[in-house]
């Protein structure tokens, strides 16, 4: 069960309105008998919150991830043409290729920092059903790889294999899962990002921006979320790169958020 779209009009917060609507919905989803975990996903203000009421100590969440979610709101006549060179090497991933992703440990355990892949704040398990959530009409999931030129062999136990080419098999380098929506603001395009190492990032960020420009909506909202622990790694870059189509207020308030994720074992006993 993920919990992540929760929100109490300012002026009526601090009166326990989030967990009573929180209790009702345990409740509920306690008759199924089939919901094992429970995660919930909010603003740091809010996670401050829950902790300063004993919420999360009293129903025994604990925390498993924080993010950076950097927003800004383009218009797509605004922005310059990608240059296609400079994508070139991104793919978009059929389900087939996703499927060969997830059974394999290996190059799952390099790119991923968990059993789980969190696209648009949802844990999904490492299971072929999931794929259907991350590959659908309005989910996709790009990929970059390694090439036989990045190819170091004998540097560890795990090192790639000149013949291990294939972004269906051992070598992809980065993900960029990807969820679209239409909002009142207009399209909002979300985008999440894990890689082994971030040298394609920008490679990744030319090409949404070129989805972007193909998506036929004048109105975007560009979200990118990725783990906070690589803030200093690629925070910079990302502006840097946005700033090449006038994108210059990406990390100014209120376009940044810092996201806590939160699990629990759920059981009737715990709600």
């Amino acid at each position: 069960m993920d919990k992540r779209a929760a929100r109490v009009k300012v002026g009526h917060q601090g009166q326990g309105i989030l967990t009573q609507l929180s209790n009702v919905i345990d409740r509920e989803v306690g008759q199924l008998g089939t919901v094992r975990w429970e995660v919930i996903s909010t603003t740091a203000q809010t996670a401050h919150r829950l902790h300063r009421n004993g919420f999360l100590q009293e129903k025994g969440f604990r925390e498993i991830m924080t993010f950076e979610v950097y927003q800004v709101d383009v218009l797509t006549s605004e922005l310059p043409q990608p240059d296609k060179k400079r994508f070139s090497s991104i793919q978009e991933l059929s389900p087939q290729d996703l499927e060969a992703f997830f059974e394999d440990k290996a190059s799952w355990q390099r790119v991923m920092t968990s059993d789980r892949m969190y696209t648009h704040y949802s844990p999904l398990r490492n299971v072929k059903q999931n794929i259907s959530k991350l590959i659908n009409a309005r989910s996709s999931v790009f990929a970059s790889a390694y090439t036989a030129d990045d190819v170091t062999l004998g540097d560890s136990d795990d090192a790639l294999t000149s013949s291990c080419v294939n972004l269906a098999t051992c070598d992809v380098r980065m993900l960029t899962p990807t969820v679209r929506w239409k909002a009142r603001r207009g399209l909002v395009y979300h985008m999440d990002i894990y890689a082994s190492d971030f040298t394609d990032l920008e490679s990744h960020i030319h090409c949404h921006i070129d989805r972007i420009k193909q998506s036929g909506n004048e109105r975007v909202c560009l979200s990118l979320c990725f783990e906070s622990r690589y803030t200093g790694q690629i925070s910079h870059r990302i502006a840097t790169c946005l700033r090449e189509y006038g994108i210059e207020r990406l990390t100014q308030n209120p376009g940044m958020s810092h996201i806590h994720t939160f699990q629990r074992e759920f059981t009737t006993r715990s709600n």
